[in-house]
């Protein structure tokens, strides 16, 4: 990763780059997550299914950092997909069709479930019918 000698490296086996593609490690919440759940990550260093649904006093679980690699059961070790290629995570897709964050959490290339106060997030553009590129752009609550 560097040159030499670094005291200030940090952990650099949370967050590797493969073949232009960002994965990030940390532990699932308590529910666990499936393949191609857009997750954002708590305070607790948890990643968490984001939802654009306001389910609350505040939006933060709409908040989206990246992808869930592979299903993972609760409180186990997830890989985060934070840009790239996220392969097999769609099913019948079209290329070019932008996906975003759902109403309930996961995936939808159908904006009209969204309503008033929900977060409009894409979270990437389906590459072909099953691998979705990640580059998560965040356009605030819809209005």
């Amino acid at each position: 990763l560097v040159g030499g000698v670094s005291s200030s490296a940090g952990n650099a086996s949370s967050l590797i780059t493969l073949n232009n593609l960002a994965v990030w490690s940390c532990s699932a919440d308590a529910t666990g997550l499936t393949a191609g759940d857009p997750v954002y990550v708590s305070a607790s260093n948890v990643a968490k299914k984001s939802q654009a649904k306001n389910s609350g006093s505040s939006d933060k679980d709409g908040w989206v950092v990246g992808i869930a690699a592979a299903s993972v059961a609760g409180n186990g070790t997830a890989k985060i997909i934070t840009s790239g290629i996220a392969p097999g995570v769609l099913s019948g897709a079209t290329a070019g069709t932008p996906y975003y964050l759902g109403d309930a959490g996961g995936l939808t290339n159908d904006t009209t479930t969204l309503g008033a106060g929900d977060r409009f997030v894409m979270v990437g553009v389906a590459m072909n019918a099953s691998d979705l590129w990640v580059q998560v752009r965040d356009f605030g609550q819809k209005a």
